[in-house]
């Protein structure tokens, strides 16, 4: 499953050696090299317990996050960053055509429960993810 499709870089050789099947959110679809075997949308469940949550105004219409609900793990691309260990960031404002609206839409995860974020830049938060997220966004989110 990519959270967006600037993560294709590896997916085709692992498609290749482990034949399992590319996932992408609908919305990054036509920004691949070469087709998804599977498409998603926000709020699908997905195979191993995942449910996908869309984030908009990101730096791919399609950037989408992975909640493992009964595990309490969000799972993020590019959508938050670790650069500092305990807290988040967003990328550079140039990924953005407008970053306070990217920050905004990250409000969402505010609906949903977990504890641990597992970031695709930087560090991870292995506890009280939640908090630091409320954080993040309680400085203009």
């Amino acid at each position: 499953m990519l959270a967006n499709a600037h993560h294709d870089r590896v997916c085709w050789w692992l498609k290749d050696v482990f034949t399992v099947p590319v996932f992408i959110n609908a919305l990054d679809r036509d920004l691949l090299e070469l087709p998804a075997d599977l498409l998603f949308k926000d709020g699908d469940k997905l195979p191993r317990g995942l449910r996908a949550i869309d984030f908009h105004n990101q730096k791919t219409p399609g950037e989408t996050g992975f909640l493992l609900g009964d595990r309490k793990i969000l799972i993020v691309g590019d959508a938050l960053i670790g650069r500092v260990p305990g807290k988040l960031n967003l990328l550079p404002p140039d990924k953005y055509k407008d970053i306070t609206l990217a920050k905004k839409s990250l409000g969402v995860l505010r609906k949903y429960e977990f504890d641990t974020l597992l970031v695709g830049d930087g560090t991870s938060i292995l506890k009280d993810a939640d908090l630091c997220v409320e954080e993040f966004l309680g400085n203009g989110g």
